[in-house]
């Protein structure tokens, strides 16, 4: 990244496809070996997680990390 560069906005779609899998934010961690609950919870207000938990959430959602996480301009 160049310094005049903004960063690039990271959209964050972890509640809507817990949602749509009828998960709590509890049952989501506890599907996700060594996540807590307070952990999706930071995920889903900040988009921030580490790519193990990243890949772990989307193995569970049987989806790729891009659709989890996809970068706008």
């Amino acid at each position: 990244l160049h310094p005049e560069e903004p960063p690039m906005a990271i959209e964050n779609h972890v509640r809507k496809y817990r949602k749509s899998h009828h998960d709590t934010q509890q049952d989501l961690a506890a599907a996700c070996r060594g996540v807590n609950e307070k952990t999706i919870r930071n995920i889903e207000i900040t988009g921030n997680c580490s790519l193990e938990v990243a890949l772990r959430l989307s193995a569970y959602f049987h989806i790729t990390v891009n659709e989890l996480f996809s970068v706008s301009d």
